[in-house]
Parts: C-alpha cells; structure tokens; sequence
C-alpha cells in the first residue's frame, strides 16, 4: 500500500479543506469527486492508498458500491475506509460495518482535524 489518502468526496469544499490539512500533516493526497470517478480509479491503480476517506452521498455511484467494489478488488480489499457521511441511520452504520470501515464518522458532528488525526493512523 502506498502512504497517501484516497479522498472520496463531491463536496469541493470540504475536499479541498481535507487536502490543504492533510499536505500541512506532509501527506500525499489523491481525491475524486464522483463514484464514476471513484471505481475508475479503485480499477486502474494497482497501488491502493494507506487510507480512504469516503463520502457515501455521491453523484452515480454510492458509497456503499464503492465500498463493494473495493472488497471484491484483491489489491484494495484490505484498505481502511473511513466513512464521513451525514447519514446517521444506524442501518447504514451497520451495513458499513459488514463491509469492513475502520470508522463511521457523521460529517456534521466531526471536525476536520479529527479526521485527519484518524487518517493518519492508518499512514506508516
């Protein structure tokens, strides 16, 4: 596994505020902005990242097929996925949890510097 974060996100803004935390923290960071995007890129690269970050509220694809793509890919089956969603249904937390995430984080009660500090656990 390759040591940058995988950020998959289609609000501009926050991903654009997780990129400038995580290059202040000296990390390399790759990010999509759609879950077309997102499989795309899980098919084409060989090196998964250390870490993802996942949106599940995406345009096309949701983060759950992303999640399912992931798993059924070998090279990226064993990547720690943090969910950030505002989806706070405890039958979606469950469904991540079945799926693997490492945690389950609601956008709206999180603040950035704690998702990086979770992030960066996974980053040899």
């Amino acid at each position: 596994m390759k040591n940058y974060v995988l950020i998959i996100e289609d609000d501009l803004l926050a991903q654009k505020a997780y990129q400038m935390k995580f290059a202040k923290a000296g990390v390399e960071i790759k990010s999509v902005s759609d879950g077309n995007e997102a499989v795309k890129f899980i098919g084409e690269n060989n090196e998964p990242p250390a870490v993802a970050l996942l949106d599940l509220m995406l345009p096309f694809v949701s983060g759950f097929e992303i999640l399912e793509t992931m798993r059924k890919n070998k090279k990226w089956q064993n990547v720690p996925v943090i969910i950030l969603s505002n989806l706070s249904q405890e039958a979606d937390m469950e469904r991540a949890k079945n799926l693997g995430v490492k945690d389950y984080l609601i956008k709206a009660d999180t603040r950035i510097d704690d998702v990086i500090a979770k992030a960066l656990k996974y980053i040899k």
